[in-house]
């Protein structure tokens, strides 16, 4: 039996036009608070990059697995921002 969502129906406004910057939004597979699918058009809404880890829940921070989000998000934030991974550029 699939696990249902706790919750699908909460709405918050959100105005594109006040969201400026490189953006990356991560939607997990297995999310029980936050439908991926919701998630994905969120971020095609923003303009920002979308990251789906397969097999992770809602606390990708906190599954076993995640060094692996650490290093998805250390490659886009030093893509996006300039710096590497020993720092700033000179």
């Amino acid at each position: 039996m699939a696990a249902s969502r706790l919750s699908t129906d909460w709405n918050v406004p959100i105005d594109p036009v006040k969201i400026s910057g490189p953006l990356l939004v991560l939607g997990a597979e297995h999310d029980l608070l936050s439908d991926p699918a919701c998630v994905h058009r969120l971020a095609r809404m923003l303009g920002a990059d979308y990251h789906y880890p397969a097999d992770f829940g809602h606390g990708v921070t906190l599954h076993p697995r995640w060094a692996e989000i650490a290093e998805i998000t250390h490659r886009w934030l030093c893509k996006n921002t300039g710096e590497g991974a020993t720092g700033p550029r000179p």
